[in-house]
């Protein structure tokens, strides 16, 4: 079997980005990641789940206070008479 020719990549690397400047696989051949690589996926990774738990919280406690807030508004709007009531007092 003859040796499959192989194209370099050109690199275009940013800072603290993933280097391109690998050769190109061979058909049905796969790509193991290097271990920079997989360290820098972590971190994305990692990144990207305290965003979503920030965002989850957020959300819960904005729902939460809206919550208190109307509940509280409707216990003080339940103390007080209905306006017809109040009118037959006076």
């Amino acid at each position: 079997m003859p040796d499959t020719p192989t194209k370099t990549v050109p690199s275009d690397a940013q800072p603290g980005g993933l280097d391109l400047g690998r050769e190109a696989l061979p058909e049905g051949g796969f790509y193991a990641p290097t271990g920079e690589e997989l360290k820098q996926r972590k971190k994305r990774n990692l990144a990207i789940a305290a965003m979503v738990v920030a965002f989850i919280l957020m959300v819960y406690f904005i729902s939460m206070s809206r919550l208190v807030t109307n509940s509280k508004t409707n216990i003080i709007n339940e103390m007080q008479p209905p306006p017809y009531l109040a009118e037959q007092s006076k």
